[in-house]
């Protein structure tokens, strides 16, 4: 397949299993050897991903996946994208906060026989956890982020560019 035929491929899965939540459709897009990789565990086969599939609708049933940017090539294709949603049911053994989330994540697939044979996700676990009300930033933390934003004052050091070890 070619690179834009594996971007589509990735983007119909998006669109049609997670934010469209047509979930029995997993089979279309995923290789029945598919194994996925991400923060939560690894698991394997189309059984595994539905097991997570329903355990993030569950707990996040307004999920909803907006992809930024990707690029890949006749084999793998990679993803940013931002994910959103209201805790409104059980996370494991946490139950609802009602909080909304938007986090920053980033996918890669491997791409075989026209179908995606293997995935890794990254999403923004501490910035989740934050939203939801579940814990406290330390001091240190804010800070930076104020400084960040430009809500603070930027520290410089010894004549150093900030961001650039040794300048």
């Amino acid at each position: 397949m070619s690179t834009q035929d594996n971007i589509d491929l990735v983007e119909r899965f998006i669109d049609d299993v997670w934010n469209n939540q047509n979930t029995e459709n997993a089979s279309q897009y995923l290789a029945d050897d598919y194994v996925e990789h991400n923060p939560m565990g690894d698991f394997e086969g189309i059984d595994g991903f539905h097991t997570f599939l329903e355990m993030v609708l569950e707990a996040f049933p307004d999920n909803q996946i907006d992809l930024k940017e990707a690029t890949g090539d006749d084999r793998m294709v990679a993803f940013h994208y931002q994910i959103r949603g209201t805790h409104k049911g059980n996370l494991g053994s946490q139950e609802p906060t009602n909080e909304q989330s938007q986090l920053e994540a980033c996918y890669v697939g491997r791409i075989e026989d026209g179908k995606i044979a293997e995935a890794w996700y990254q999403f923004d676990q501490l910035s989740l956890l934050v939203q939801l009300g579940l814990i406290e930033l330390p001091d240190f933390m804010q800070e930076l982020q104020r400084q960040m934003s430009g809500d603070g004052e930027r520290i410089e050091r010894g004549g150093r560019t900030p961001g650039r070890p040794g300048a």
